[in-house]
């Protein structure tokens, strides 16, 4: 319970503190790993959390109601991959060689998370066969309309 008290603090501040005056000033917000990909960065690193943190999500009204007080993007875009190649791309990554990673347990998480941006009108894109620049070019037009006053 302290981890995710002391997980949902630190999004809570970058969210009112950075996030918000930024916005305040008429600046653009670019975040990566905003609230649901930073759970899933934080399952990835410390499975052992799993139980904990999915019961904070699922069955914690005081998690949803600080994730409520965050401030709310105009667009966000959940990527996603199927877990063979997103541990294979995990694991290109020096840092996170060492993090063993069962598929899966993470195709399961993966799941979770494409089912939870789905109801909360997040954006889509299954990563698995299309290159960045496919990506991108269904992504831009998101963009483009975001971006236009």
């Amino acid at each position: 319970m302290a981890y995710e008290v002391a997980y949902m603090a630190d999004k809570l501040h970058t969210s009112h503190n950075v996030i918000l005056p930024a916005l305040e000033q008429g600046k653009i917000v670019v975040a990566d790993r905003y609230l649901l990909s930073s759970i899933g960065a934080l399952l990835i690193r410390a499975p052992e959390l799993a139980t904990v943190v999915q019961d904070a999500i699922h069955n914690r009204p005081w998690f949803r109601d600080l994730a409520e007080t965050l401030v709310k993007p105009d667009l966000s875009i959940h990527l996603f991959a199927n877990a063979e190649v997103a541990v294979d791309r995990f694991h290109r990554l020096e840092n996170n060689r060492a993090f063993d990673i069962e598929s899966n347990a993470y195709q399961q998480l993966l799941d979770e998370g494409a089912e939870v941006a789905h109801a909360n009108g997040m954006h889509l894109f299954d990563t698995t066969v299309d290159s960045v620049a496919r990506t991108f070019s269904k992504i831009k037009p998101l963009l483009d309309e975001a971006l236009t006053w």
